[in-house]
């Protein structure tokens, strides 16, 4: 199996995890229009190639959920864009979607110019798990749209297993991380 250089790098607490693209900056425009400009049909383009790399992973899916964004700001945007992602991958494949269990509870500073030590102390605490029995012994997908250092997914993943989950997958839009 291959690794990307950060998961050569660094242990995670994730099972797998596997990415559709690198961040380019045709990606990083699109996925700013996506998320900035609110062009929330790139959703459906986006769920669809994500939807068919994970066909071909074979991992064993419970539930699928997305990175919970804060309250505040997805009240601002208006979505998560992660989760209209979530939820797309979930119905084309089939399977369980959830966006009410794990939780953003602190609003923290964004990630994009924090190093990896950082990010992982900005993320301390910002995730809980609401409904813990409905995530016991289940394997979870967990929907992003940008993979960097795995902090957040990491931080996620660390929530979600305290809360009993067996393994938790990781499927994102983009990495700059695995090329």
């Amino acid at each position: 199996m291959d690794y990307c250089r950060d998961c050569q790098a660094s242990r995670h607490l994730f099972t797998a995890g596997l990415s559709v693209y690198e961040y380019t900056q045709t990606i990083r425009d699109l996925i700013y229009r996506y998320k900035y400009q609110g062009e929330t049909s790139l959703a459906r383009t986006f769920g669809l190639l994500m939807g068919d790399l994970f066909a071909e992973s074979a991992w064993p899916i419970d539930l699928v959920m997305p990175v919970p964004l804060h309250k505040r700001k997805e009240s601002y945007r208006g979505f998560n864009q992660s989760s209209l992602l979530a939820d797309y991958i979930a119905y084309r494949q089939g399977l369980a979607f959830r966006d009410d269990v794990l939780l953003r509870e602190i609003d923290t500073d964004k990630q994009a110019s924090l190093t990896r030590q950082d990010r992982m102390k900005n993320l301390k605490g910002a995730f809980t798990v609401v409904k813990p029995s409905i995530i016991k012994d289940k394997n979870i997908l967990l929907i992003d749209d940008v993979y960097t250092t795995g902090a957040t997914v990491d931080s996620c993943t660390a929530s979600l297993k305290e809360a009993g989950a067996a393994k938790v997958f990781v499927l994102t839009l983009a990495t700059g991380r695995n090329i």
